[in-house]
């Protein structure tokens, strides 16, 4: 059921509804009074009265206009440019009504509720709304015939009808008392089903929390199981990576090695006997080991990214940035402040590596938004400082990214710090073999 739809359907009806009323009463007072005032014993029966008739043209008039004005200003106030100033418009609503309520010689006050539908309606707190009720209860019983009719000393809707015939009374105060009882259905029917609006939201939003709470949980689930599985991969990977390296080992140095011994053995044998024998033997293992040599470093190299192949350092740095922001959404800057970033293999792996755990450990453990990577050159020392706006660290645990940082800083001969006060912050200084090719 279209709940929102019903109810606005209601606040139509109820808005018409009074419409009718307050104009069928305006001009019941309109017409009696001209007639009695065009009556041969006008006088007669204006003297059973304690006060004298409103001027008539002025009771359909001014309850009309005021009508239009209350029912824009109800329509104004849905405008979402307007919110601000409902305390304002509420009042104006109030102002208006009373002036209605005036003009009929407070016959009828049933607009009041029109008044607190339109209230209760934009209001969002519970608090607000029962004090809107409450003003509601107050203004119906305030201003009515009973109360502020006789305090003012005006003619009742009643005693106008005198002028009539009973049957014709009768008629006109059914007619009456019907709508009116009509508006009161109507604004119950309202009330109720705003409520039941409520209740059927707050049950739409317990049922997403739920949901929402349900697929937290089965996202932590899989997170865990997603990490369980990059650990598994990880020891995977580490494994194959030394059943690698070890068969390269095997079949490289382990076969250089033997040739080498064996050949070694022969000549301490036959040194003594063919001088020139061994001479060529020594040649020989010599050029073994050379060859050794060649497989040695074919193995090291293969173990050197093939982004740093590819396009060299800064291109791989760059790469890594960007390939960084894509997947995390992280603001990563690198301010390079080296005219040529071209060194040493050894050199470039080490730079690229300290840059790349830093950045992965920032986003990771850090859950950093902003990334500074700054580069310098001071005589031979290369600084990098990589410094985020993460969590930081109060105490720093050097893991295995930390420990592996240092161990390749080390080989050459660097520095490594670590500063997990404000952000986290890694400042490395390398010495670097510069020569001709570098500067």
């Amino acid at each position: 059921m279209d709940w929102v739809k019903t109810r606005e359907t209601v606040f139509f009806m109820m808005k018409y509804l009074n419409l009718i009323i307050l104009l069928s009463i305006s001009m019941i007072l309109y017409i009696t009074t001209i007639k009695i005032a065009n009556s041969y014993n006008a006088r007669g029966f204006l003297e059973q009265f304690s006060a004298l008739p409103s001027i008539p043209e002025r009771i359909p008039i001014v309850t009309l206009i005021c009508c239009g004005i209350l029912f824009f200003v109800m329509k104004l106030k849905t405008k979402i440019y307007i919110q601000e100033q409902i305390a304002s418009i509420v009042l104006i609503e109030l102002i208006l009504t009373g002036i209605i309520i005036y003009h009929i010689n407070f016959s009828y006050n049933g607009i009041v509720l029109l008044v607190v539908v339109a209230l209760i309606t934009e209001l969002k707190e519970n608090e607000s709304k029962i004090a809107a009720i409450v003003l509601a209860v107050i203004l119906f019983l305030i201003l009515d015939y009973n109360v502020c009719g006789n305090l003012l000393h005006m003619i009742s809707f009643e005693e106008y009808l005198t002028y009539y015939q009973s049957s014709i009374q009768n008629g006109i105060l059914v007619a009456k008392n019907m709508l009116t009882s009509l508006n009161y259905i109507l604004f119950i029917i309202y009330v109720i089903l705003l409520l039941r609006e409520e209740i059927f939201e707050r049950e739409h939003i317990q049922l997403l929390n739920e949901t929402l709470c349900d697929m937290n949980e089965k996202l932590q689930n899989a997170n865990e199981e997603l990490e369980n599985y990059a650990k598994e991969t990880v020891l995977m990977t580490q494994t194959k990576e030394r059943n690698r390296l070890a068969r390269e080992i095997h079949d490289t140095l382990g076969h250089t090695l033997t040739g080498i011994i064996a050949g070694i053995d022969a000549c301490i044998a036959m040194i003594s006997i063919a001088p020139d024998m061994t001479k060529q033997q020594l040649e020989v293992i010599s050029d073994v080991a050379r060859q050794g040599m060649k497989e040695v470093r074919r193995s090291v190299n293969a173990l050197r990214p093939d982004v740093l192949e590819q396009g060299g350092l800064l291109g791989a740095i760059l790469k890594m940035i960007d390939e960084m922001k894509f997947t995390t959404n992280a603001n990563i800057i690198l301010s390079n402040h080296i005219k040529t970033l071209k060194f040493s293999e050894d050199e470039e792996d080490v730079i690229y590596r300290i840059i790349q755990e830093s950045v992965t450990n920032a986003i990771r453990h850090g859950k950093a938004q902003n990334i500074t990577i700054t580069m310098e050159r001071e005589y031979s020392i290369v600084s990098i400082i990589i410094k985020d706006d993460g969590i930081g660290a109060t105490e720093i645990k050097t893991g295995f990214g930390l420990h592996h940082m240092q161990e390749r800083i080390a080989l050459l001969k660097g520095e490594i710090e670590y500063d997990g006060s404000c952000g986290f912050t890694v400042k490395a200084k390398i010495p670097i073999r510069w020569g001709e090719n570098y500067d």
